[in-house]
Parts: structure tokens; C-alpha cells; sequence
């Protein structure tokens, strides 16, 4: 099955999971609460996972490890 033929008929698509979907409703705020943000992501072990991967990368070249949403989110500069 194509893409085009999956997009003609949503009911086959997955559904977003809830977090995402609140995630995304933050994206056209001006003043995000990053705290609610962090709370999301951490509600969500896989995206956890995968923020606590980036924020521990040696990119980021820390001497401690970063063990929270709240850290990785300061560590990357997004809070």
C-alpha cells in the first residue's frame, strides 16, 4: 500500500499517542511552560529515552550524566 492511498483513509492510520498530541498542542504557544513540557516528555518512556540519549551525547560534552526530561531540556538549551 502507497502513502498517497494511506493518507485517503485515515481510519488506517495510528492514532498519536495522548503526550504526543499534547506535546504538539505547545508548538504554536509563545510562552511554553517547559516544567509541563519536561512532565509530558516524562510520561512517555521511549521519547524519554531518546531525549536522555541526546542530552548525554558526548555533543554535549558533560562530565555527569543527566538522568530527568527537566536536566536534558537545560542541557540542549531549551529551558
Amino acid at each position: 500500500m502507497n502513502i498517497d492511498r494511506l493518507l485517503k483513509l485515515p481510519n488506517t492510520l495510528p492514532s498519536a499517542p495522548k503526550v504526543v498530541r499534547k506535546l504538539m498542542e505547545t508548538f504554536n504557544q509563545e510562552d511554553v511552560d517547559t516544567l509541563y513540557v519536561a512532565s509530558l516528555l516524562e510520561e512517555d518512556p521511549v521519547l524519554t529515552a531518546k531525549l536522555l540519549k541526546t542530552a548525554n551525547s558526548a555533543y554535549f560534552g558533560l562530565s555527569r550524566s543527566v538522568t530527568n526530561a527537566r536536566d536534558a531540556l537545560n542541557v540542549m538549551g531549551l529551558i
